[in-house]
């Protein structure tokens, strides 16, 4: 997952050298980290878990200068995920150490066990494996972990079927990112070099040192903390490490092979003129009246705008009297909005109030218009011409390399990600025991 925000390798190799020198002295006080040394990993539910699965720049500003960015800080859960909602899965990973986890097998954890949900004793399926990645087992609780808070939303706006639908259709979204980031973990296992894998290590151990460093140096507040998440603190740990291994991958093996040209710049800019182009947009309160509601009077219409415009000219509110004595409709009442709107370049029905917001500058107020039987005038909030912005423009230069790292950047991974499935490194997905736990508690998720 990459962050919004890169990481120098300076700093990364600052904080590797930093951990040899603390570990060769035979320290082992919590290291402090600051703040900036940490950068948020996205897995919030309706977030997709790898980095680049949104359309979109990819945030990173060179192909050659980008280093693995870091987890969150402590603290930092899933909101209002809890022990009523599933138990910790039944056989949890080993704790990271200097040599690989030791995983149990798809056979034999894939039987369901029983725990109840002690908040409504109702029984949930939990410890079942969904599917094995590169020898890893994905557990349903874990996936429902992940969905849990997009799932609980959901479930107050749907029916049971429908629910249902939606469930299976997110969970499958999730079991899928969680599939490619656990390929992306064993392509930086074949790859990197061992000094890489000992560097993951190492931050995993800084990472763990702080969060019991911002526990007050308790190690039994961070594993309760890591148990409202659903999750022991050796299965978060886990986490960390396969985490910097992938960002140490991207480094290492990815980021390197990516090449542009001034050329596929160019080219790029031509062939989406758009992205760099703003409209015109004019943003006014236009205040209507209609003859047909003063007895077809279309004087007494005119009139009644005219003297609007004389009392806003002599310094009272035009926007109040878009709310108050307008009959354009839907602009009057508590959830009227005042006759404010957006106008783009022929976009709009009244094609004379349209004419004359183009020749008028903002802060100004109209004339009174005759337009499609009625009669009105208007002021200008705001005013954009619009326009393209020149290749020349350093931000175009800067969004181009962006998107084109990142094109480049998700051709790679989706090729190592068909070399992977086609050694046939996973195992079929049986995402049935996360929708069931999911159904479950489809009841209670409901009614709150």
């Amino acid at each position: 997952m990459v962050s919004n925000s890169p990481v120098s390798i300076v700093r990364l190799c600052l904080a590797a050298a930093l951990l040899a020198g603390v570990w060769a002295c035979g320290s082992d006080r919590a290291q402090s980290v600051a703040p900036q040394d940490f950068y948020a990993r996205h897995t919030s539910a309706g977030t997709p878990i790898s980095p680049l699965d949104q359309p979109g720049i990819i945030p990173l500003p060179d192909a050659h200068s980008q280093a693995p960015a870091v987890p969150p800080k402590s603290g930092e859960s899933q909101p209002g995920v809890g022990p009523e909602d599933f138990q910790p899965s039944s056989v949890p990973p080993a704790t990271i150490g200097l040599t690989p986890a030791t995983v149990p097998s798809a056979t034999t954890t894939a039987s369901a066990a029983t725990q109840p949900d002690f908040a409504t004793d109702q029984f949930m399926t939990v410890g079942s494996v969904v599917l094995v990645v590169n020898g890893r087992p994905i557990f349903a609780n874990k996936v429902l972990r992940l969905d849990i808070d997009i799932l609980r939303e959901k479930a107050k706006e749907y029916d049971r079927e429908r629910f249902e639908i939606f469930a299976r259709s997110q969970i499958e979204r999730t079991v899928e990112q969680l599939t490619e980031d656990e390929l992306e973990v064993a392509a930086a296992e074949r790859t990197l070099d061992p000094k890489d894998l000992q560097l993951a290590q190492a931050f995993t151990h800084l990472w763990a040192q702080n969060q019991i460093a911002e526990a007050g140096g308790s190690e039994q507040v961070v594993r309760l903390r890591a148990h409202a998440t659903g999750e022991d603190f050796e299965d978060l740990e886990q986490d960390q490490y396969r985490y910097y291994l992938q960002q140490l991958y991207y480094y290492k093996k990815i980021y390197p092979r990516i090449d542009y040209t001034a050329e596929d710049e160019r080219r790029y800019y031509r062939a989406h003129i758009e992205e760099f182009t703003t409209p015109a947009q004019a943003s006014i309160v236009l205040i209507e009246a209609d003859p047909a509601k003063l007895d077809g009077n279309a004087t007494a219409a005119k009139a009644k705008l005219l003297d609007i415009r004389r009392r806003a000219l002599a310094g009272e509110d035009f926007a109040d009297y878009g709310r108050t004595r307008n009959d354009l409709p839907g602009a009057t009442g508590d959830q009227g909005n005042g006759g404010q709107m957006s106008i783009k370049p022929n976009s709009f029905i009244l094609s004379n109030v349209e004419a004359a917001v183009w020749k008028t500058s903002a802060g100004q107020i109209s004339d009174v218009i005759d337009d499609h039987d009625a009669f009105y005038i208007f002021k200008v909030l705001s005013k954009d011409e619009g326009g393209t912005k020149p290749f020349a423009d350093r931000t175009v230069q800067e969004g181009i390399k962006r998107k084109l790292i990142g094109i480049q950047f998700q051709q790679r991974r989706e090729a190592e990600y068909r070399k992977l499935y086609g050694e046939k490194i996973a195992s079929p997905e049986n995402i049935d025991p996360v929708l069931e736990m999911a159904m479950q508690s489809y009841a209670r998720w409901s009614k709150h």
